[in-house]
């Protein structure tokens, strides 16, 4: 019984910290110009579908970092 004592203080402690009422300034912004136009666009089969592949829709996402040290920042685009 000792030992639930530490779990359940962490968890109202986490609780505590997570329930803020503060609202925080957006992280990202939209920008219509860019001239972006990626679309993961993804075509289901028969063989390659939600029910056989559990993963189908899991896998895309966005890089954004200066990997080449030019002092702009690099945009990769993945998909699935």
């Amino acid at each position: 019984m000792t030992r639930l004592y530490p779990f359940l203080l962490s968890v109202l402690l986490a609780l505590s910290i997570s329930c803020s009422t503060e609202t925080k300034t957006p992280k990202f912004e939209s920008v219509s110009d860019s001239g972006i136009t990626f679309t993961n666009t993804l075509k289901s089969t028969p063989q390659l579908n939600i029910l056989n592949y559990l993963y189908f829709y899991n896998g895309a996402g966005t890089a954004v970092a200066d990997f080449n040290n030019d002092g702009l920042l690099d945009i990769y685009f993945t998909g699935n």
